[in-house]
């Protein structure tokens, strides 16, 4: 996962929870900034992200960790939605 602020891009490791063509959830040790626009992608799916936005943030039960939830502000790219969901890329 990644965003903007600036011209800095900051890119974390995120650990996908959940996943539909509208949205996201997210596990995550480091919190993005308000309003950010978020760029969610897998590393199987070289050329394929999906922008969101955040609307809810809660504390995991391990300490340092955060669950984000995402909606995107468009659909999810099928290429990601399938490797995520199904484990392959097929189109």
């Amino acid at each position: 996962m990644s965003w903007t602020e600036g011209e800095t891009v900051t890119t974390i490791a995120a650990h996908l929870l959940d996943l539909s063509v509208g949205g996201a959830a997210v596990l995550i040790a480091r919190r993005p900034p308000r309003g950010a626009v978020l760029r969610l992608g897998l590393a199987a799916v070289e050329d394929s992200t999906v922008e969101g936005r955040a609307v809810a943030i809660r504390l995991h039960h391990k300490p340092g960790w955060s669950i984000l939830h995402i909606k995107f502000t468009a659909r999810c790219p099928r290429a990601l939605y399938d490797q995520a969901v199904e484990g392959d890329d097929r189109d």
